[in-house]
């Protein structure tokens, strides 16, 4: 009897212990951000989400392409953008591209690639694959809307 009761109290702590460290170990959901600060060597930009139509990395380093043709240099790594912004209006389509999901104009399939039309006459060429794992993000986001 004595044993019973040890047992069952040693599982409830085990799996209060084990519930305690799923929630510290979770990975929280990115929060829409207002603005994103960049450091550069002579001021700190403030950068409102909204206006950017895509960014690119190269490598440790990133161009922010925003809108009325602007681009901003800055040396954020392209996952420090994925961090900062959300999820649901931001893509990674390629290793080198962050994508705004609203500036997407047209998307074009020739042969072996994909032509992504983003707004202001911007274009990135994707691989099929990527390209249908876009079309399938848009078509999860219209589901859920």
């Amino acid at each position: 009897k004595h044993l019973l009761h040890c047992v069952s109290r040693l599982k409830a702590e085990m799996l209060e212990n084990t519930t305690q460290i799923a929630k510290e170990t979770s990975k929280p959901e990115a929060k829409p951000v207002q603005k994103i600060l960049i450091n550069r060597h002579d001021k700190v930009v403030m950068l409102d989400p909204a206006q950017i139509i895509y960014i690119e990395a190269m490598g440790s380093y990133s161009t922010v392409f925003y809108k009325n043709g602007k681009t901003i240099d800055c040396s954020k790594p392209i996952s420090y953008f994925i961090a900062q912004l959300d999820p649901k209006l931001f893509y990674r389509v390629h290793r080198s591209y962050l994508i705004n999901m609203a500036e997407v104009l047209e998307i074009t399939k020739k042969n072996n690639v994909g032509i992504l039309m983003l707004s202001e006459g911007h274009n990135i060429e994707l691989a099929k694959p990527q390209l249908y794992k876009l079309i399938a993000e848009f078509n999860e986001s219209a589901e859920e809307e």
